[in-house]
Formats: structure tokens, C-alpha cells, sequence
């Protein structure tokens, strides 16, 4: 997976996700694609009107994180980052409100958990998170903040600001249930 990217979520890129995410979901067993089919049904029919290029989505952003098939051709959508970009508020920040991972990296996590499921999972996190803070920056946007939608990733919130350390122009803190990366400015 070192080839991951980083793309605006847009018509071509909802059509492999439909065909993809699809195709994972049918080769589950029965009982675990039940829970997996109306999770991608009300997620697409969320992220049509996103796709739409006559919807104006306003401060909402989709982004894809894609990697390349075996054969180093088409795009294989691994998630979709749900962000609000919030430049104009009172707080200027890009806002990471949810992850979507595919669906049989969730079926994996959720049969076996080992090391490479794991390592796999954080790293399309990673990535992501990363990417969208460059994106911030890159459009002037010093604050990057990351929403807390479970105890879970509030708890490791805390444990990373506890353990931050000294991150040079970069300060991390907590804001509610946010977790808040913000750069003093020099690039």
C-alpha cells in the first residue's frame, strides 16, 4: 500500500467505489454482508449528492484514498474521508469529521485481528490524516482538527497529547472531542 493517493471524491471515483465496496460485501458470508449492504447503501446515496456537479456542497469535502489494482491500473477506493473545511468560521480549521474504511478491511478487523489488518488500517489513517493536513495547509489553513466519534479515539486523543513531546512549530492539543493540530506558521 506505498502507493496510496489522495483524491477529491468526484463521479469516476464513486463508480469504482460502487463497484468495489460491492464486490467485497458479495463475497462475505451472508450474515456479515446483512450488516455491510444498508451501511454502503446509505453511504452512497450520501456521497451521490456529493458527486453530483450540480450540487453545491458548500464547506463539505469528500476525499478518497485510493491504491492501485495488482496490476498498477485502476484506482481500488480503500476509504473516504469525510472533512468540513471551516476557513471562514471564527476558528479557521479543516475538520476531519469521520473515516469510512472499505468493507472487508472492517469484516477483517472485525474476524481476525493480526498485524498486518492492524498495520494496514492505520496506515490508510495515517495516510489520510496526513494528506488532509498538507491539503489545509496548502490552502492557508493552519489548524487541523480531528473529530472524537467513539471513547476509544478520545482515550488515544489524550494518550498522543500526553506523549506529544515537543513537536516544533506544531502544537497538539484537545478541544472537547477534538483533537487540534495547529501550526504557528512557517512552512
Amino acid at each position: 500500500m506505498d502507493d496510496l493517493e489522495f483524491h477529491e471524491l468526484d463521479a469516476r471515483l464513486l463508480k469504482r467505489i460502487e463497484e468495489t465496496w460491492t464486490e467485497q460485501i458479495e463475497s462475505m458470508p451472508a450474515e456479515k454482508a446483512d450488516v455491510f449492504w444498508p451501511m454502503l447503501e446509505r453511504q452512497l446515496s450520501w456521497w451521490k449528492g456529493y458527486a453530483d456537479p450540480g450540487t453545491e456542497n458548500g464547506d463539505w469535502r469528500l476525499y478518497v484514498v485510493t491504491t492501485k489494482d495488482g496490476s498498477g491500473g485502476h484506482d481500488i477506493p480503500v476509504a473516504v474521508v469525510d472533512m468540513t473545511d471551516a476557513h471562514k468560521s471564527k476558528d479557521p480549521s479543516l475538520k476531519l469529521l469521520d473515516f469510512n474504511l472499505q468493507p472487508i478491511l472492517l469484516f477483517q478487523l472485525e474476524e481476525e485481528v493480526d498485524s498486518n489488518t492492524i498495520g494496514g488500517a492505520i496506515h490508510i489513517i495515517g495516510f489520510a490524516i496526513v494528506s488532509a493536513m498538507n491539503l489545509a495547509y496548502q490552502n492557508g489553513v493552519r489548524k487541523f482538527k480531528i473529530y472524537g466519534r467513539s471513547p476509544e479515539l478520545l482515550n488515544m486523543f489524550d494518550s498522543l497529547v500526553a506523549t506529544a513531546g515537543d513537536w516544533g512549530e506544531y502544537q497538539v492539543y484537545r478541544q472537547y472531542k477534538w483533537l487540534v493540530i495547529e501550526s504557528s506558521g512557517g512552512n
